[in-house]
């Protein structure tokens, strides 16, 4: 304030007190960058400091390596021992990789049950080495309640400058390359080269063009007869899901159904598969009113659609009796939670459900026992090996065996040889599926199998060779 000459006299001063607030953003940034259960750095902290980390080591001339860890099997770990026991285990494993690293790198839980280490060595050996150190230091068991968990990690490891000199393309060269090490098999360590990162961009691409075909409804449904190995009479089909790109042709199943189900793109194309399905087997079904069609069902399916009431809303705007529909499910979809409930709504329906590839997966008898199938589908590599492996010929027939004590048909997959089919006669197989009776066709031409009853077949031969007919050839006869 001022005098009466123009001269301050005193000043008047106001404080407030901003701790609260400083605190309060403090509050927020940790929030922000600091995982709340295992208390890492979150996928936000490492982007906040990943670009300064690798500009320091390109300013120290030194290594940096990005170690990206994913928990094999973590799903079942969480199912076990549910969600507390699952937290439980994150937290160990979050407390081993901290203490295996020294104190200039970085631990960081990405998300799930992912963690990325920025580490700092001189060599790509040293690198490495401390990576495998890592994932070694989770395999020690520790028990979480009664159960004994040992953790398990796939480990993808990718060097600055050797593979990239950018943070974020370092980053996607360690993800990439981890999924190759899942591929390998459990507790697997892979470090970057230059066909990963290929394999990677390719998949990037089929992904994206996976997108635009369900966003286009570009897939079709083919049809596989189910085919009695006697008789040859076709009993039902099996409806398959073929793709054609314009860039790529015709895509396998193989390379694209595996990529649908990781994106949960599958659900969206199994509807589609069995609207498709349902609106043509009703048209079979006024004509032959005994037949089935299956359709294969994805586990993802089970977990993130309400499969019972999909089915059933399907099957109402078909016309489709449930008779007349066959559900084929793999062995793992019965250990998926709440999956026996949903199988058996569908059973009391009046829906059918085969166990495809039985013998490939879990095989596991209690749950066979616990949810008796109306059909088993014995997988096509044992059905390979007839002619050429005791083995396999052994567990074709107590496949077999097993089928008629429970009373579940078997229907074995990829017959291609008449002597694969002459064992299977000799044995008492109910349905073959496989080259040498029919590829799948689209519906026009399997109508075509259904109009032809109890057509001629070969005769049982020990090697096609010995009458000079192929697979190729005998598909030409239907």
């Amino acid at each position: 304030m001022q005098g009466d000459g123009g001269h301050p006299t005193h000043f008047v001063i106001v404080f407030s007190d901003v701790s609260e607030r400083i605190r309060y953003q403090d509050q927020l940034r940790t929030q922000a960058y600091e995982d709340a259960l295992t208390h890492l750095p979150n996928r936000l902290g490492l982007k906040a400091r990943l670009g300064d980390l690798v500009n320091r080591a390109a300013d120290q001339e030194t290594r940096l390596a990005l170690v990206f860890l994913d928990i094999d099997n973590f799903k079942e770990i969480n199912d076990s021992l549910g969600h507390a026991g699952g937290d439980a285990v994150l937290c160990e494993v979050a407390r081993r990789l901290s203490a295996s690293v020294s104190l200039a790198d970085l631990v960081v839980r990405y998300a799930g049950d992912e963690f990325v280490a920025v580490l700092h060595r001189g060599d790509v050996d040293s690198l490495v080495a401390a990576a495998g150190a890592m994932k070694d230091a989770l395999n020690a068991g520790f028990c979480v309640g009664d159960t004994l968990v040992v953790p398990q990690a796939s480990v993808g490891i990718a060097v600055y400058p050797d593979h990239s000199t950018d943070a974020e393309t370092l980053l996607g060269y360690a993800d990439a390359t981890m999924y190759q090490a899942k591929a390998i098999g459990p507790n697997s360590l892979q470090l970057f080269d230059p066909e990963i990162a290929s394999r990677s961009n390719r998949r990037t691409l089929m992904a994206q063009a996976l997108r635009r075909a369900v966003a286009g409804d570009e897939f079709t449904v083919v049809y596989q007869p189910r085919v009695n190995p006697v008789t040859g009479r076709t009993t039902g089909f099996e409806a398959l899901v073929r793709w054609y790109d314009p860039e790529r042709g015709q895509v396998s199943p193989a390379s694209f159904i595996p990529l649908a189900e990781e994106s949960g793109l599958i659900v969206r194309i199994g509807e589609r598969v069995l609207e498709e399905a349902c609106r043509q087997t009703a048209v079979w079904a006024q004509a032959y009113s005994d037949l089935v069609v299956s359709v294969n069902v994805s586990p993802v399916q089970f977990e993130r659609s309400d499969l019972s009431a999909v089915i059933a809303n399907t099957m109402k705007n078909a016309g489709v009796s449930p008779r007349n529909l066959e559900l084929e499910i793999t062995e793992g979809v019965m250990m998926a939670p709440n999956s026996l409930g949903t199988l058996r709504a569908l059973r009391q329906m009046g829906v059918s459900i085969a166990i495809d590839d039985f013998g490939s997966g879990y095989s596991s008898l209690s749950y066979i026992r616990n949810f008796m199938a109306d059909r088993v589908k014995l997988d096509m590599s044992f059905v390979r090996g007839i002619g050429r492996s005791r083995a396999d010929e052994v567990i074709v027939k107590a496949v077999l065996a097993l089928g008629r004590t429970l009373g579940m048909r078997v229907v074995a997959e990829g017959v291609e040889t008449p002597e694969q089919r002459g064992f299977l006669v000799d044995n008492g197989c109910d349905e073959v599926q496989g080259f040498w009776f029919a590829r799948p066709v689209e519906a026009v031409i399997a109508q075509s199998y259904l109009a032809a009853d109890d057509l001629p077949l070969p005769e049982l031969m020990t090697s096609s060779e010995e009458h000079g007919v192929s697979s190729a050839d005998a598909v030409q006869r239907h």
